[in-house]
């Protein structure tokens, strides 16, 4: 009985996307979540620049570079990693 149950657990052990990168292996979603957070950087920085944060909400900007991390992140995975 215990042996099916640690089996069980087994289960879910499969061969993971991963990259190498200098020898170590890391998730795709690690560089898209990377990507995703470089680019929402580079959009506050534009929108502080401009001028055009002020005119925001704090609740609105919260939500929407959650909202753009988020989309940027799928994106870049879609376009960096569809096979």
């Amino acid at each position: 009985m215990r042996i099916c149950i640690l089996l069980s657990l087994l289960g879910g052990c499969q061969v993971t996307p991963s990259v190498a990168v200098l020898g170590a292996f890391f998730p795709d979603w690690m560089f898209c979540m990377l990507i995703a957070l470089v680019i929402t950087v580079l959009v506050d920085s534009l929108l502080a620049a401009t001028g055009w944060r002020q005119h925001f909400e704090q609740w609105a900007l919260i939500i929407s570079y959650a909202a753009l991390n988020l989309s940027m992140a799928l994106l870049s995975w879609l376009v960096l990693f569809q096979n």
